[in-house]
């Protein structure tokens, strides 16, 4: 009942929000596979942007491991019951909260790119701190990935609705969507796979690593007025295609 409170109140907040839609793109249809494509054309004309995308997705690809190892931490580093997940579950969720409470004021001093990196960064700390057998780091490293998850998401979706036109919003979002999902999925389905083969450090040891080599590439400065310009020609969907760079 109390989770249907909170759906309920959700749909009430959403339905009082006022939204002025921008009106449909007056210029020419294009090619059916240009349109399909154009989310994908505009993530690779916005290096910034396209940077940010293919480097979570790079992430993405090995935090489906976490589906698994979870269980393995709360059985064989704490000795725990199954049950005790709903325990770390909550620590994350309180670790979340504060990170949505703090993303806007990382957003202002670091920029989008280089608060996803230190999220990436923060999640591997959080993954280090899992292969330890005690319960107060365990859970340390639980608060930590829950205020990362935030960060990364509210630093991600910023660069996504910012570095993109209003009408092609829906398109890019759905483009990184599927450079997300897709390689989690396979990560979530080889980690089920690999956690009886492997032990379970292993494999939170190589999260980190690829999740601190992901948050150190994007650490590195973007060229924001280089970005600048070559985002004007992810803009041109309209434009006939030898007009498009």
């Amino acid at each position: 009942m109390l989770d249907t409170a909170t759906f309920a109140a959700a749909v009430a907040a959403l339905a009082s929000i006022r939204v002025q839609e921008s009106p449909p793109d007056p210029g020419p249809r294009q090619p059916f596979r240009r349109e399909l494509t154009a989310g994908f054309h505009h993530l690779h004309d916005t290096p910034m942007l396209g940077r940010i995308a293919l480097v979570v997705a790079v992430a993405f690809s090995v935090l489906g491991f976490l589906e698994s190892t979870d269980f393995a931490v709360i059985d064989h580093g704490l000795h725990r019951p199954a049950s005790f997940f709903g325990v770390l579950n909550s620590v994350q969720g309180a670790g979340s909260v504060l990170g949505g409470l703090t993303a806007a004021l990382v957003l202002r001093r670091l920029g989008e790119a280089r608060t996803v990196g230190l999220a990436l960064a923060l999640d591997a700390a959080g993954a280090l701190a899992l292969t330890q057998a005690s319960l107060r780091v365990v859970l340390a490293g639980f608060v930590v990935m829950g205020l990362a998850v935030s960060w990364l998401l509210v630093g991600y979706a910023t660069a996504r609705q910012r570095l993109t036109p209003p009408r092609l919003q829906g398109r890019v979002t759905s483009a990184t969507d599927v450079l997300i999902n897709g390689p989690q999925t396979v990560s979530i389905a080889l980690g089920a796979l690999l956690i009886d083969l492997v032990d379970y450090r292993i494999l939170l040891l190589s999260i980190a690593a690829v999740l601190l080599a992901c948050g150190g590439v994007l650490g590195i400065r973007p060229r924001q007025a280089h970005d600048h310009r070559r985002q004007q020609a992810g803009r041109q969907l309209t434009a006939p295609d030898d007009q498009t760079t």
